[in-house]
């Protein structure tokens, strides 16, 4: 025990000073204590400062009554400014350090000052106060169980901490990251204890969460972020032919997604974007100029290429755009989901989870980068899965928002369709998939065969949401009289590629076909006949076609302005760029676009309805009724069994609801083999088909969505069975658990 600092495992405070003390003649547990004086030190637990004070060994020199209270007081003030200090260097540095660096994420969750303050808050001041709190309360068991449990707190902050630094500076494996970590903040707590000057050094870092938030909101690329503000729009723009102009920005979607293998929209499985096609001009040949959301917008609404990668998609870092052109004579209806582009306060911004969100995903950031295992660098573009999640919320927004028949009237929607993670069908319908439970699927990295084929099957269901909703947009264009006169332009902002073994953003020598050429249809104000233009196009035409065809004077300060519009003389090479991806040569580009036409959606087959779900092993076997000889409910003996995690979800069928559970399923399989195939039946109809693989945590699973029309309402009697011999099509029954 640290005799000058009154508290220890030994449990002496000076409050018990008080209650032995007996005609000015205290009585000692420990003879050698006396030595207090006037030097009262640091404590194991608190700090409190050195205070002069009479030697209650003399007679008549008793402390005063306030003296313990005093003491305990300052004790627990510097018990809390130890906490503070270690989470502030273990905590919360770190975490607004790397969410400082993803300031786009901050733009495109809606962060405000008073979020930011807020997230601060939680980040730096909770944490040492939970942590006071534990060690608080755990001193009603006893003097030892606090002594040991704030030593066991600081020891847990310490390790932490040591295993960023250990990663971060070594290149050690996590086995031995750990065990450096918690030998270092084992010794680092040991000294804590019996070293004065470490406690002391302690202290001063208590300004270590202060300081971080003031880099954070101060000196980081968060600033811009956090403090932006919208600008206004610029005065003096005179539009000489006035349209209505309603502006489609789908996410993720190539255009190989939309073909029949003759170059055509296939009308069988996406009915509207045929419609389109027959309507508009379709430029086959348009390709974007960003691989990411944050470049690939602004580039569409300002007619300029990216600049850099840190360059925000705010109003501020992009003046001259559509927006703030029209801002002044037009009736703005802007639906953004990831950029805040849009000066006007009529606009609407996906506002992400909240501060919740916010927390979160800082912290997956934090946790991402301190964990002992080396992983590429990490980032946080958006909120992509929440966002998705509420992308047909969205888009059903837009639709009910488009009213009027006056032509000085801009409809924009960027939506999250039909972007991972995938969860909707054509219906509208939608199931809970994440990107945590698809099995063989690794969504920004290598596809395996498996999961390329699984991953391409409910992109293109989503898709198909995405062509109902174009049909809506159609629709309430013509009910309103309005669809003729209207410049309809609908384009994506990148692809995605599915080839097996291939990353699914990142460009390679084999998948720029689907990442760099995305559909764009322009119907052009009072167009009745569809047209195919296959000259060069790339998405920064978009801004200039607009200002061409409603005769937009625009001022010479707005850069973006002079760029080639679609209705003007073809570009003279065929070059591509994709920032910040390499380019094409004019010849390599005519390969992958001569490629790419060839290309269709999926094999072809009678059955529209389930044609999508068909494309996968043995999947010619939807929508057919199980053989009779393997009908009975007797399960085969086998040892093989399946738990599928939704099976209550087909006792109480409602086709009509917009939240389907029964629509996807996750089997998980146990005494089953990865590679093997399964058929999953409802009501003795095949209705879906799965290839079984080893995920990360050596679970044997697969997982499938199921047709619509192949449920019924109410009970359903589900059943699963592993092919045997897929040629002459035997099967196993297993028990569904």
């Amino acid at each position: 025990m640290d005799r000058a600092s009154g508290y220890g495992p030994e449990g002496w405070e000076f409050d018990s000073l008080r209650a032995r003390h007996t005609n000015h003649v205290l009585t000692w547990s420990d003879a050698s204590a006396c030595v207090l004086s006037v030097n009262f030190g640091c404590s194991q637990s608190g700090y409190a400062p050195r205070v002069t004070e009479p030697d209650p060994m003399r007679p008549g020199c008793s402390p005063p009554l306030h003296f313990a209270a005093t003491h305990q007081l300052s004790r627990e003030r510097w018990v809390f400014v130890e906490y503070l200090a270690l989470s502030g260097v273990a905590f919360a540095q770190p975490l607004l350090d790397t969410l400082g660096r993803n300031a786009n994420y901050l733009v495109t969750s809606g962060v405000t000052v008073a979020r930011a303050i807020m997230l601060i808050i939680l980040v730096c001041i909770v944490p040492p106060c939970v942590m006071w709190a534990c060690e608080r309360l755990s001193g009603y068991a006893g003097h030892r169980v606090r002594f040991a449990t704030h030593q066991l707190i600081t020891c847990a902050i310490l390790i932490v901490l040591f295993v960023q630094v250990i990663r971060r500076s070594t290149s050690l494996g996590a086995n031995e990251v750990i065990a450096g970590a918690i030998a270092l903040g084992i010794a680092s707590t040991w000294t804590l204890h019996n070293w004065k000057l470490s406690r002391q050094f302690l202290r001063y870092l208590a300004w270590t969460p202060l300081l971080a938030a003031v880099l954070f909101l101060r000196f980081s690329p968060a600033t811009d972020a956090i403090f932006s503000k919208s600008q206004p729009g610029i005065k003096g723009v005179r539009v000489g032919a006035p349209h209505r102009v309603v502006f489609i920005v789908l996410d993720e979607m190539p255009t190989r997604s939309l073909l029949d293998g003759k170059g055509h929209v296939d009308q069988q499985l996406f009915p509207n974007f045929a419609k389109l096609e027959q309507q508009s001009t379709w430029y086959r040949n348009s390709t974007t100029v960003a691989g990411y959301t944050q470049g690939a917008v602004p580039a569409l609404l300002t007619g300029r290429t990216p600049r850099s990668l840190k360059t925000l998609s705010t109003s501020s870092e992009h003046p001259g755009n559509l927006f703030a052109l029209l801002e002044n004579s037009y009736s703005l209806k802007v639906h953004e989901a990831v950029t805040r582009l849009c000066p006007s306060a009529s606009c609407t911004s996906f506002k992400g989870a909240g501060l919740s969100g916010l927390l979160r995903t800082s912290t997956d950031l934090w946790r991402t980068s301190a964990s002992p295992k080396k992983r590429p660098k990490i980032s946080a573009d958006f909120d992509d899965a929440n966002a998705s999640a509420f992308a047909l919320d969205n888009a059903t927004d837009f639709v009910n928002s488009i009213n009027g028949s006056a032509p000085n009237h801009l409809d924009f929607l960027h939506v999250l369709l039909p972007h991972y993670p995938w969860h909707y069908v054509n219906t509208l319908q939608g199931h809970r998939a994440t990107s945590h439970s698809l099995p063989g699927e690794k969504y920004l990295s290598p596809w395996s065969p498996t999961g390329a084929q699984t991953a391409r099957q409910r992109h293109l269901l989503q898709v198909q949401a995405t062509d109902t909703l174009l049909g809506q947009i159609v629709e309430r264009l013509e009910d309103l009289e309005a669809f003729d006169d209207t410049m309809l332009i609908v384009t994506a902002d990148h692809g995605i590629s599915f080839s097996a073994t291939e990353p699914a953003r990142n460009v390679t020598n084999t998948n720029s076909a689907d990442l760099m050429w995305t559909p764009l249809f322009v119907k052009y104000p009072n167009q009745s006949a569809g047209v195919i233009d296959d000259r060069s196009a790339l998405s920064i035409d978009v801004f200039p076609t607009i200002l061409d065809v409603l005769k937009i004077d625009v001022p010479s300060t707005v850069p973006g302005a002079d760029g080639i519009s679609l209705r003007a003389t073809a570009r003279a090479t065929n070059e591509r760029f994709m920032y910040p991806a390499t380019g094409l040569t004019d010849a390599q580009a005519n390969t992958e676009f001569t490629k790419l036409l060839q290309s269709r959606a999926v094999a072809p087959n009678l059955d529209a309805e389930l044609r999508i779900y068909r494309d996968s092993q043995l999947g010619a076997l939807i929508g057919t009724r199980m053989p009779t000889a393997y009908r009975s409910r007797d399960v085969v003996t086998t040892g093989a069994k399946v738990n599928i995690d939704n099976r209550k979800a087909f006792r109480s069928v409602d086709r009509d609801a917009r939240n389907a559970e029964w629509l996807w399923s996750l089997a998980e399989f146990t005494n089953v083999t990865a590679g093997a195939t399964a058929v999953f039946t409802v009501n003795d109809t095949i209705a879906a088909t799965c290839t079984t693989v080893r995920d990360p945590g050596n679970d044997v699973r697969c997982s499938f969505t199921v047709p619509p029309s192949l449920v019924a309402d109410g009970d359903n009697e589900i059943a699963m069975y592993l092919v045997d011999d897929p040629i002459r099509l035997r099967f196993t029954k297993i028990a569904v658990t």
